[in-house]
């Protein structure tokens, strides 16, 4: 379900962006090729929701360059825009009372004239994309009545029906059981796989070093690491970002890094002292 086009994917210099008289976003450099998932790496307030936005054209950044594919984005029209990027926000709503199917359609609102209802193909990419995201089976209920996990994968089958080359996702695995979280990954790395251009911000950095080509780091809203997972999660950036210890193992079947924490040694709790040994009879 991605889109057909050539070129390079995303490519950002120096995107930046305030609020107020904060500076959220601080001069970022970010890349992801064609074909690439690239995870968005960073505590809670580094700047990865902003950033999302920013590239899906919901907040204005300050900038240098963002392209998409050699095309210039911010200039670029919202409703071609929407055609080209899709967003998949952490905790999306809907109106009350909607079906399942209804928003899915949502998605196809930028291919679509502004009196043309619905075409058969219309409905034909709504279908496929309520089968990719694993919801087929939610689509005659309202979207209301979902739990966390079900709306987060409508959520996806709606941006998938948008048809993007860019898919932007903010925690997509949240609230999503672990067999949930795999398959999401897992079809976010076969998307990529068929041409699409994949970012996700996420928590979990396991999950990043186990799916990602490229991870960026951020922290106060400052690129601070970028690269390929095994040479960018070490345990020294993990300890200055992150605050904790960090053991990068490798995963016995794919080779992937796995990573294990416990809590900085400051804040460690002391070790137990050993048993004393038992008196001799």
């Amino acid at each position: 379900m991605s889109g057909g086009r050539p070129g390079n994917g995303l490519e950002g210099s120096r995107v930046s962006f305030a609020r107020g008289s904060r500076l959220v976003v601080d001069g970022v450099d970010i890349t992801v090729p064609r074909g690439a998932v690239g995870a968005l790496l960073g505590p809670n307030g580094a700047g990865k929701s902003t950033l999302l936005h920013l590239l899906a054209g919901v907040e204005r950044p300050e900038v240098a360059s963002l392209t998409l594919d050699g095309d210039d984005l911010v200039s670029l029209r919202r409703r071609e825009r929407a055609r080209r990027i899709a967003l998949v926000e952490q905790d999306a709503q809907a109106p009350d009372a909607l079906g399942v199917e209804h928003v899915v359609g949502l998605g196809r609102i930028p291919h679509q004239s502004a009196w043309g209802g619905d075409s058969t193909r219309d409905r034909e990419v709504v279908a496929r994309a309520l089968e990719a995201a694993d919801a087929t089976a939610f689509a005659g209920r309202r979207y209301d009545e979902l739990s966390g996990g079900e709306r987060q994968r409508v959520n996806l089958a709606r941006a998938l029906a948008q048809e993007p080359e860019l898919l932007l996702l903010d925690e997509p695995t949240n609230h999503l059981d672990i067999r949930a979280q795999l398959a999401t990954l897992g079809l976010l790395r076969r998307l990529a796989d068929d041409g699409l251009s994949v970012l996700a911000a996420l928590h979990d950095l396991s999950l990043a070093a186990s799916y990602a080509d490229h991870v960026v780091v951020l922290a106060n809203g400052v690129v601070v690491a970028a690269g390929d997972p095994s040479d960018v999660l070490t345990p020294p950036l993990i300890r200055a970002v992150w605050g904790v210890e960090a053991s990068v193992l490798r995963h016995p079947s794919t080779g992937r890094p796995l990573l294990a924490f416990a809590p900085a040694d400051a804040d460690a709790p002391a070790a137990p002292e050993p048993a004393p040994a038992p008196e001799p009879a």
